[in-house]
Formats: structure tokens, sequence, C-alpha cells
């Protein structure tokens, strides 16, 4: 709490600073071209501390969002024009006020670029790979992006024809060009190393009222390691846990590539079974979909069979709830044919023939069951008992260059590069029919892990059930009655969501070091900050996702907590940004009055203070009232769940 709130006060001076530095870069160039100051000001409004010298008054205004520097002649004084008074700001030739206009902006952008060029000199940040990846790590199913055929494991390298630097372009991508997206890339085959491209355009969903923004960035994710490592003196030991050595990568379950924590989770809470199978003189492993005996329809005798399987097993679960294949196989555990569905959706969904790079196909006529998980079965009601529990198949590998720091430039090439792909080959091969195949090269098959209820893994229920109730009291003081309904129902499906065993505070992504030139860094923030303006003012991108003064706060506070050099990198994207914003050239900002200064040397007349008032003042009050709404927004996100 006292380093949170010290983070806050931190965050507030290096805001500060950026006004301060703005305005002294005023406050020097005006006193250079010998105009009369009178105030400089950090912040607006009545002042809680001021003091006088040389001449100049020193105040920090009561609201410290802004500042100013006050010349003499900005506005009518008796009855003379601003023009006419000596020493003033628009005495002075329109070039002479350009120049004091510009200096603002210029110190702003100066500094981020120093700032910069200081993180660089200091060999980077530390970031996690996940944060520059060109690799998908969790596609949703149901979202947009996979319907374009957009899948976990692919790599993308163009965003609406703009080359992909990492996530974040995509969340660019979204808000900024809501009605579309058009995406190039890879498609990868990682069990032979190769790669196909692709080329999609994600389309606005129309049932949507935020565009292709909900139905994308929240059921996706970027790629990302999974390595364990536990250092915590409070040994927790479980069946994942007694097998898993630091260092270790999750890296294959259940017959797919693991990319990320959200796709490990979906893989685990898929209702699949790995299979062995022979088919011919063929072996063969299949990832097999379970479903319930009530959603099949079932004759007398099937049902009878079933029945028979249950009692020989001593399951105790009603017959109607227990896990069956979509195949009917006779007691020798050879299929020999598939079953009816009730819904024939649900049929359509089951058989869909889908890349067998990822081991999903269709069971034959006439296929002998070998094993289920790993575990071999010789008779039907086996297949039946061990299908009820959700038990995974995990491949991990042990490289020591994983735990090292690795330059962003190389990430992606050695994200799937410390495996052979024939050494995998060889373990999954081995699954069903031999024991002896367990570990080949820097890869590891463990052995089989029941999947549970987080609350039900031994160690961590107290935990689960404290995090549950607190959680419940949060939502319960949610006013909104559609959000509180939701957030309740996200709440209890978290009782019942399969883990591993392993909680993710244990699983790492890699470091990397990322360390783009100052010049580069400059401008590919400058280019961010004109793409959101250039939407904001079109449109597209709606203000609710633009930060106030609030926002801006907790980005900075963010960046404190993870170190100096984080802080200072937030604080040269917001001076530059300031400095940006202020050159716009619209009444009220430094962009403005040059603007003022370009129309007086073309008309050769300068603004009468009546003009530049019926001009300003509207733009002024727009300015406040933006501020005001960019404050709203900010505590709206901030207490959401409490309107």
């Amino acid at each position: 709490m006292i380093l949170n709130i010290i983070y806050i006060i931190l965050a507030i001076v290096g805001l500060g600073f950026l006004i301060f530095i703005h305005e002294l870069g005023h406050y020097f160039a005006a006193k250079r071209a010998k105009m009369k100051i009178e105030t400089f000001s950090i912040g607006f409004g009545k002042p809680i501390y001021s003091f006088y010298r040389s001449g100049v008054k020193w105040q920090i205004g009561i609201l410290p969002f802004g500042g100013f520097v006050k010349i003499a002649g900005m506005q009518k004084e008796g009855d003379k024009e601003p023009y006419e008074i000596e020493d003033g700001f628009f005495g002075k030739k329109p070039l002479t006020r350009m120049k004091v206009a510009f200096s603002g902006p210029f110190v702003n952008l100066a500094f981020a670029f120093i700032a910069f060029a200081f993180i660089w000199s200091l060999g980077g940040r530390t970031k996690s790979f996940s944060e520059y990846t060109h690799y998908m790590g969790w596609v949703d199913p149901k979202s947009s992006l996979y319907e374009g055929s957009v899948n976990a494991g692919d790599e993308i390298v163009k965003c609406n024809d703009r080359d992909y630097k990492g996530f974040q372009d995509l969340i660019y991508g979204t808000i900024l060009n809501g009605n579309k997206m058009d995406i190039k890339g890879y498609h990868h085959d990682f069990y032979k190393k190769t790669k196909r491209p692709f080329d999609t355009i994600i389309k606005k969903d129309n049932n949507s009222k935020d565009s292709v923004i909900l139905s994308t960035l929240g059921s996706s994710a970027p790629a990302s390691y999974l390595i364990y490592e536990n250092n915590n003196k409070e040994k927790v030991s479980n069946a994942l846990m007694e097998q898993l050595k630091n260092g270790d990568r999750i890296l294959w379950v259940d017959g797919e590539f693991v990319f990320s924590r959200s796709h490990l989770d979906n893989i685990i809470n898929s209702e699949i079974a790995f299979m062995t199978i022979q088919r011919d003189e063929n072996i063969l492993h299949i990832k097999v979909p379970k479903v319930k005996v009530q959603d099949l329809r079932l004759s007398r005798l099937d049902l009878e069979q079933y029945d028979d399987w249950k009692h020989e097993t001593n399951l105790k679960d009603s017959l109607e709830d227990l896990y069956c294949l979509p195949y009917y196989f006779n007691e020798n555990c050879v299929v020999e044919n598939r079953l009816d569905f009730v819904d024939d959706n649900l049929a359509k969904e089951i058989f869909v023939q889908e890349d067998s790079n990822t081991f999903q196909n269709i069971l034959k006529r006439g296929d002998k069951i070998l094993a289920v998980d790993g575990e071999t079965v010789n008779l039907g009601y086996e297949i039946l008992q061990h299908i009820q529990t959700r038990n995974a198949l995990i491949i991990v590998e042990n490289q020591a260059d994983l735990l090292e720091k690795i330059s962003w430039k190389k990430a992606d090439i050695e994200f799937n590069s410390y495996f052979d792909p024939n050494d995998l080959l060889s373990i999954i091969s081995s699954i069903g029919v031999s024991s002896d195949v367990k570990e080949v090269g820097n890869l590891r098959l463990l052995q089989s892990v029941t999947a549970k209820p987080f609350s039900e893994i031994a160690g961590f229920q107290e935990q689960f059930e404290k995090q549950y109730i607190e959680m419940k009291k949060e939502i319960e003081k949610m006013k909104n009655p559609v959000k509180k309904k939701i957030a309740m129902q996200q709440l209890e499906k978290s009782k019942t969501r399969l883990v591993l065993g392993v909680p993710y505070m244990y699983l790492h992504d890699r470091q990397i070091s990322y360390n783009p030139n100052p010049f580069v860094q400059f401008v590919d923030v400058f280019k961010d900050v004109g793409k959101t303006l250039g939407a904001f003012m079109t449109g597209s991108l709606s203000p609710k996702y633009m930060s106030g003064p609030i926002g801006i706060v907790q980005v900075v506070h963010y960046g404190w907590s993870l170190g100096f050099k984080e802080a200072l990198f937030w604080l040269a994207i917001i001076s530059l940004n300031l400095g940006i914003v202020n050159l716009l050239p619209l009444p009220a900002l430094d962009g403005g009055y040059i603007l003022f200064s370009v129309v007086e040397l073309i008309t050769k007349k300068p603004l009468k203070a009546k003009t530049m008032e019926k001009i300003i003042i509207p733009f002024f009050v727009l300015l406040v009232l933006g501020i005001l709404y960019f404050l709203y927004q900010d505590i709206s996100r901030i207490f959401g769940g409490f309107f």
C-alpha cells in the first residue's frame, strides 16, 4: 500500500515535470524574444503556492492538469489591442511569436528523444516475449479472427498493410479501423517446421456495437512461453509439480503445441480423449471428442451395454451423465460404427475433419483402440472408465538457455527452434504402445496428469475459497444488474474450470531485451500518435478508449512499479504525445497561436482582441469539457462495476 502511494506520487511528479519543461520552453523563448513575462504556472485555478522572482509570479495551481506562461499582451488591456502593448506577445513579429509558441512542444519532443536515447544506452527495457512476438497464442473458435482462419501458432506479418510488430498492433487495428482488418501472415506446421502464407479480411461483426473489437480483443492473445520456475520456500506438491523441474517449458499437451496460458486452459477444458489406435497395420494417435450419453440416440441394447459397463467399473454417476465416445465399439475395443446424435447440429461439430497436425481425425470402422490418454485398454468397459476423467499427456522441454534473456530480434526465430521435431514425434509415437520412450533429446513425456478444478487441487483449496469470497463480495457491490449477472456466472463457472495443478504464478514467459535505437523508437511512437489522432478526428476511434489525467497517472504508476527505465519510457511517450497534441492548429493550443501568426503573415494584418476571443473561448470551453469527459471515462474504468 505504501509503495503504491509512493508510485502515485512519483507519477504525479513525473507528469508535473513534463508540464514544467514544456512551459519552461515557452519561458526561455519568450525571455530571449524580450517579451514581458507576468506569470509562470504549473496547473490551473487558484494558486496553492506562489512567489515572485525577477518580476515574474511563479505559482502552482489547485488543478494540476496543465500549466501556462502568461506573457504580457495576450489579451486587451484598456483601450489597447494586444498587438499595441509594448513587449507583449502579439506586439512581436509573427515569426518570433511562432518560435515562442513552438518552443514548448519542441522541448517535449526533445525530452522524448533524449529519454529514448538514455534507455537505449542502458541496454533497453526487459520485456516479456508475448509483448513483441508475431505469433498468436490463442484465438477463440467463436471469434471473428478464427472465422478468418487465424489460429493459435499462426504468425502475423502485416496488419492493415503495416508491418506487424506485436499484439499491440492488433489492438490498434481493431480500435482504429473498426470495420475490417486485413491480416497477412503464415500458417506454421511445427512438426515439419514449414509454413504457408495466408491473407484474410476480418470483417465487422454486425451484431457487435463495438465492431470487431469485442469479437477480437477479448478472444485472442499473443504467444508466450510457459516456463516452470518455483523458488517458493513453501513447497506445494501435486501430481504435476512433482514431475516438473525448474526451467521446464510446457511444450505439447494432448496432440497440440501450447502457445499461451489461454491456449493451455482451452486444451485442458476441452472434452477430448487422446487415443492410440491400430488401423490395419498402422499405429495412429487421434484426439476423439467425448460426449454425454444423453446427447446420443441409443438403442435399448446400446443402453443396456453401457449400463453393464457402468456397473463393472463401479461408476457412481447416472448413466445419462456419463461420458462416452460418439462411436459404437465392441467388447474387444474395435469400432463398429458411428452413433447418432439427438441434435444433428452437435453431430456436425463433432464429425469435422480437422488438420491432422493437431491429431484430430475421425475413427473408422475396424479401428482397434489400444490406449486412452496413454493407458492401455483391452476391454470395452475400460474405455468407458478412462474417459470419465480428464487426463492430460504433457511433453516438456528443458533448455538452460530458456531462462536467459534474449534479444527481441531473435525471439521469434528461436520460439520453436530448441527442440528437434523428430525427437517429439518419436515420443508421441510411443504413447500407448511402448513405455520405454519417455525422454529424447531435451524433451520429456510426463506421466498423465488428471485435471481438476482449482478448488480441489491439494494445497490450494483455502487460497481458492478466499479469492472466491473476495470476488463475490466485489460482484455483489455492482449496481448494474446485467454486469452483475455476467460476473456472477463467470465466477461460478470458475469453480468447475479445470486446471493441471500448477498455478500460473509458477509459469513464466521468457524475458527479452527490447532495445531499438532511439530514432526508430521515436518515429514508431510518433506514427502511433498520428494514427490515433487521425482515427479520433475521423470518428473511427471512440473517445471512450482514450485516457484522461487519471489514466495517464495510472500508466506512469504502472511504469514505476516495473522500474526506472519503464517509467522513463512512459514519460517519454506522454511527453511526445503532449508535444504533438499542442502543435495541433487549434485555438487555445500552441498550434493555434502558430496558426494566428501564419494568418497574419499572409494578410499582413494583426488579429484584434474581440476576434481572437470569439475564436479561442469556444475552443477553450471544448478543451475543458474534453478533459472532464476523459476524466469521467477514467473514473468509469476504475469504478465501472459500481455504476
